[in-house]
């Protein structure tokens, strides 16, 4: 690898980590198609051994700096956006079951391993207004539901509606015809105009993938998570990725990440 170019490529990567968390300059990023980030993106609020999906993750990510958390939105059985991942309760908290057989008040009843109720989108989004922009990776079609709730109650500024399936693109490019503020993320390029997105997720994208949809004004979140716990592989694949000029980086460890980043740029200048 050309030592030189990392070096730069890690030293730009920096400059965005080292930012103060501010959600509006963010999304002002994802909005310009001029702009070159490299974001550290917290996958499913991991942070700090915080469970994952939790307001503790929220809350850790912001404290280090980390512009943007990912996160997972369900619907309840009447109809509550609720941040869960897995289709059951069963995994991530103390109750059992399908959280979409269940209510709101229901599940409010549900703890995480922390003792954490398991939280609605209303009550993350309380916690992680002002402080970092949400990844709303929706598992239920509820793009709708939030969507309106942060056109009447929050800001566009401070959510990117990520879509991975073609029912959810239909209802996120709906939503933006009402709401053309939105931020997009789409896990399918061939979705990102009808969705109206300016991100798209990509797996280990070669260089001149990303410089292709950065020519359509798409920039890549790319990623990591799978080489997290393999402290020499998790470098090598964060330095490639940095190099082929993602704009974020997805990671299970975001405070790895964002040290990496620190340490790599301060041996590259010395």
């Amino acid at each position: 690898m050309n030592e030189f170019a990392l070096s730069a490529a890690l030293s730009a990567a920096l400059a965005f980590a080292s930012m103060p968390v501010n959600p509006q300059a963010t999304a002002a990023c994802v909005r310009d198609p001029g702009c070159r980030p490299t974001w550290v993106v917290a996958h499913r609020t991991e942070c700090g051994g915080a469970p994952e999906n939790s307001r503790a993750g929220v809350l850790c990510a912001a404290e280090l700096g980390i512009p943007m958390v990912e996160t997972d939105v369900r619907l309840s059985a009447d109809g509550v956006p609720v941040i869960l991942h897995d289709a059951t309760l069963d995994r991530t908290t103390d109750l059992r079951g399908r959280a979409s057989d269940k209510t709101a008040e229901e599940l409010a009843k549900a703890r995480l391993s922390n003792g954490e109720p398991l939280p609605t989108f209303e009550e993350l989004y309380a916690k992680s207004r002002t402080r970092v922009v949400l990844v709303l990776d929706f598992k239920d079609d509820a793009v709708m539901a939030v969507a309106d709730f942060l056109a009447r109650q929050g800001s566009f500024d401070d959510a990117v509606f990520f879509v991975s399936d073609e029912t959810a693109a239909a209802s996120a490019r709906a939503a933006k015809m009402l709401h053309p503020g939105m931020m997009v993320m789409v896990s399918d390029a061939r979705w990102a105009r009808d969705a109206g997105a300016q991100l798209v997720q990509e797996n280990l994208p070669g260089f001149e993938k990303v410089e292709s949809l950065r020519r359509q004004g798409l920039k890549v979140i790319a990623s990591v998570e799978g080489a997290d716990y393999v402290p020499g592989f998790r470098r090598m694949v964060a330095e490639i990725l940095i190099k082929r000029k993602v704009a974020g980086l997805l990671t299970n460890e975001p405070k790895w990440l964002k040290g990496y980043l620190s340490a790599a740029d301060a041996a590259a200048r010395r």
